[in-house]
């Protein structure tokens, strides 16, 4: 048996034995060394949020080291794939024609976003994938982003109906002031 190694405590600078393969292993992994637990807890304090304020540390803070091209529309996908309709399109289509559409509602030209699953979605300007025409499935040529108070509204409204529909309430609004 070999004879135990002294090493500092990285936070308190107290002298304590350690197995020298233990050692070897936590210098190869670049491992801090702490004669005990309490000592660890302590020096890892500094990375944990102020104990007043819980409220001040964020998970979100790390939420954009994983996000990519396609981040936003695998959702939207997903959803089509679990309905019950045709769908033929890929994340490479859905990109193109969020591009094509320049992030923006072809009804209403609100800026849209991506749905964020904390808290409560903004209705007006959260994407949502809608079928041009509601008898064929999700196939190129029959997508589009929209506002999700569009596509609530919308249905199973071809699109000349959803604008006449909308055409019909600006006529009537227009008419009451």
């Amino acid at each position: 048996m070999q004879q135990p190694l002294s090493v500092a405590c990285t936070h308190c600078q107290n002298i304590f034995h350690m197995r020298p393969a233990e050692h070897q292993r936590s210098l190869k992994l670049g491992r801090r060394m702490f004669c005990s637990r309490s000592c660890a807890g302590r020096s890892n304090q500094r990375n944990l949020p102020p104990a007043g304020n819980p409220a001040a540390y964020s998970i979100k803070q790390h939420a954009a080291n994983r996000k990519d091209k396609y981040s936003g529309l695998r959702e939207h996908l997903r959803h089509c794939r679990r309905r019950d309709k045709e769908t033929t399109i890929s994340l490479d289509d859905l990109l193109a024609q969020w591009q094509h559409q320049q992030g923006h509602c072809p009804f209403t030209g609100i800026e849209l976003q991506h749905p964020e699953y904390i808290g409560r979605n903004d209705v007006f300007r959260n994407a949502l994938l809608d079928r041009i025409d509601p008898s064929l499935g999700y196939v190129l040529g029959n997508i589009q982003s929209v506002s999700m108070a569009i596509n609530y509204a919308k249905s199973t409204l071809s699109q000349t109906e959803m604008v006449d529909l909308c055409k019909l309430i600006a006529r009537y609004r227009q008419s009451k002031v």
